[in-house]
């Protein structure tokens, strides 16, 4: 935790790897290892091999299933948003600038007055 604290990141991997060699299947040492990492270094890669080592070491299903919890949990928070919530949110809606003519409708007896965000249900009167 000291190492990680002073931002020692790989002082702080080797460190839990010596205590995944000591404590093998001590679900915490994976824990602690996991949140190194996903969260504060931002290795995917190294993170799906020891989430993998971690799934043949432990001994119970709820602890594989905990643990999975865990690591999709903290997965999620360096994801950030998918590109298609990105892109929409960035997207500006443009209104159309309306004088407030009146338009008839193809029926050639309705009229309504236009507005940018379509037609008006009321009629207008000639």
């Amino acid at each position: 935790q000291a190492k990680r604290a002073k931002g020692d990141y790989e002082g702080a991997l080797a460190y839990y790897e010596g205590m995944e060699k000591d404590y093998p299947g001590d679900m915490e040492v994976y824990r602690g290892m996991l949140e190194l990492l996903v969260l504060e270094m931002k290795d995917s890669e190294k993170a799906s091999e020891a989430f993998q080592r971690a799934l043949r070491v432990l001994k119970t299903p709820a602890q594989k299933d905990g643990l999975a919890r865990i690591y999709e949990g903290m997965r999620s928070q360096v994801k950030g948003k998918p590109d298609w919530l990105v892109a929409q949110q960035a997207r500006v809606l443009q209104t159309n600038e309306s004088d407030g003519s009146i338009v008839e409708e193809p029926d050639g007896v309705t009229k309504r007055r236009f507005h940018s965000g379509g037609h008006r249900s009321r009629e207008v009167a000639d």
